[in-house]
């Protein structure tokens, strides 16, 4: 897995004190209400233990199904939502748009470098 620094996962596969596993090479960033109710997480991101904690954060978002992680440098900025979208319903496009219009300036204007959303 050499260059690859983030990894995004639908559906983990939690063990039995409801945390995934994974090796010390990354770091798990779960859902922001993932204590809430963990049988609940459809939506988890690995990010690799090297990339230095201060260029990314995990921003809140109000569901279990859409992770959110902010990654910075000197290039911008960077949002990364890990969306589980499970095609019986329209909810995670109205979270997500609700989401944009509350958050807009954060997610769209930065002072020197490009913002991007993926």
């Amino acid at each position: 897995m050499k260059g690859i620094s983030l990894i995004t996962l639908q559906k983990p596969v939690l063990s039995g004190g409801r945390l995934i596993i994974a090796s010390r090479d990354w770091i798990t960033i779960y859902l922001s209400n993932h204590t809430d109710n963990p049988m609940k997480s459809r939506s988890i991101m690995l990010i690799r233990a090297n990339v230095n904690s201060e260029s990314w954060n995990q921003l809140e978002f109000p569901s279990s199904n859409i992770t959110v992680t902010q990654i910075t440098g000197q290039w911008g900025k960077i949002m990364i939502f890990n969306v589980y979208n499970d095609s019986e319903s329209d909810k995670m496009i109205s979270l997500l748009t609700d989401y944009h219009c509350r958050n807009k300036d954060a997610l769209e204007h930065l002072p020197l470098g490009e913002v991007h959303i993926v």
